[in-house]
């Protein structure tokens, strides 16, 4: 049983020199690593229990001096250095193991005054799993967007992760992501979108149970807006390395999933009620007695960190796929899409046996044929018109393949060969344009 994201390549995530040597322990063999609460003499915890809980089975942290639990993940202090579960299996998230913004793992920074990443790698694309996205994306550059979802944040979230939109976004390419988290969150009803560095690192200031639960974790959620830079992040290499639309969208709520009290919050209370009443209590384990090694007789249970925190219960599981569903097809009928509007032979007046083949070309879908940062990286080859004739005729003055730059969604270009031919001459020529992201599409036009 683990609760972790992580892969399972080895790492020392306390740095002695031993690799995944403190993991939990599911103590109780239920299958899942959930929360050991020990009491204790009055005073001498950190934890109690939550007085507004008339079942007394949520914790929450007391005031100093208060409190008469301790509590800890599921596991115990295997390497005896005097904490608990500090080394688990792994170590490494692939979504911090992308080349764009790479920075390296904590500690491993030589000066000390540098950005690390925790979960990074060793190098970017050290694991087997991102390598072998990268080498198909760069070998199929026809990919347009690409979405890696993960939980728990009901989030439509993308790059930068290290910037403001504004600082790093091709003006015209903002603005296609601002349409897509517009449109995006009526098609979810997720009530967030947008970058890594700035929206998802201020969600959460005004929302009192979320700052309360980040307290328990550790961390605090700033009182005022700022930035928090993610490196190594997959949509950042996704727009800013591949030149594609790249969402990394956060799903599931963590378990808030009714709101009560119409205050605009969800608390663990309710979200308690919320498992009891209509899931058969079936996701919050009751705390039962078990033999700690350690520390003696202690009580196991809580949330469960799989099937309500970390992801969706099977009751709510199809809910959420939907939502996200719809999302993503949404994004694939944005894609690009050529097709050639027309092609004709037109006779040259003045010039005898000479022709003009006109054709027009458009970009049926909503995306353009390359985002203007696709353009920059060079990932995508300029859209190409091309045109091959039948024996007796050719072309004067032009070339056969002509690049034609890259083609808005829903917009249309005009493109003209010049052909001489050779009287008694019959066939066909084919027209055809070609576009790294916006396919292929071919006609033929009669000649004689």
């Amino acid at each position: 049983a683990q609760s972790n994201r992580s892969t399972v390549r080895p790492y020392d995530d306390d740095r002695d020199g031993l690799f995944d040597e403190d993991p939990p322990e599911d103590i109780d063999g239920d299958g899942f690593i959930l929360q050991v609460r020990k009491k204790v003499e009055p005073g001498k915890g950190t934890m109690m229990i939550d007085p507004d809980d008339p079942s007394g089975r949520l914790m929450v942290r007391a005031p100093a001096g208060k409190g008469d639990y301790i509590v800890s993940a599921e596991g115990w202090d295997n390497d005896g250095d005097g904490r608990a579960n500090e080394d688990g299996v792994g170590g490494l998230d692939l979504h911090r193991n992308y080349p764009e913004n790479w920075r390296p793992m904590p500690g491993l920074d030589l000066t000390g005054r540098g950005w690390t990443q925790g979960g990074a790698g060793e190098y970017p694309l050290s694991e087997p799993e991102t390598r072998a996205v990268f080498t198909f994306l760069l070998q199929h550059p026809n990919v347009s967007v690409v979405q890696t979802m993960d939980t728990t944040v009901p989030m439509l979230l993308h790059g930068p992760s290290t910037s403001r939109m504004s600082e790093s976004m091709f003006p015209e390419d903002m603005k296609i992501y601002r349409y897509f988290d517009e449109e995006g969150k009526k098609i979810t009803g997720y009530p967030n979108a947008g970058d890594t560095f700035w929206d998802y690192a201020n969600l959460g200031r005004g929302d009192r149970a979320m700052r309360a639960r980040a307290a328990e974790m550790g961390f605090e959620i700033p009182s005022e807006p700022q930035g928090r830079p993610l490196f190594g992040h997959s949509p950042d290499f996704g727009y800013l390395y591949y030149g594609a639309v790249w969402y990394g969208d956060e799903l599931w709520n963590g378990g808030r999933v009714k709101d009560y009290d119409g205050d605009g919050r969800v608390t663990d209370l309710e979200a308690l009620r919320f498992i009891d009443e209509e899931l058969g209590g079936r996701y919050f384990k009751p705390w039962t007695k078990c033999d700690h090694p350690t520390l003696g007789e202690v009580e196991i249970g809580g949330f469960n960190p799989k099937f309500w925190r970390q992801n969706p219960p099977v009751e709510l599981l199809e809910e959420w796929i939907e939502k996200e569903g719809r999302f993503n097809l949404f994004l694939a009928k944005s894609l690009p899409q050529v097709k050639i509007v027309s092609a004709e032979m037109r006779p040259v007046r003045r010039e005898q046996d000479t022709f003009e083949l006109v054709a027009v070309f458009a970009n049926e879908g909503f995306l353009p044929t390359a985002l203007k940062m696709a353009e920059r990286v060079k990932i995508v080859r300029p859209d190409a018109a091309m045109v091959r004739l039948p024996a007796g005729a050719e072309l004067v003055g032009v070339r056969s393949t002509q690049e034609i730059g890259f083609i808005p969604g829903g917009e249309r270009k005009e493109v003209r060969w010049k052909i001489k031919v050779k009287p008694g001459t019959s066939g066909e020529a084919e027209v055809s344009i070609q576009s790294t992201r916006g396919g292929i599409a071919r006609t033929k036009v009669k000649i004689g």
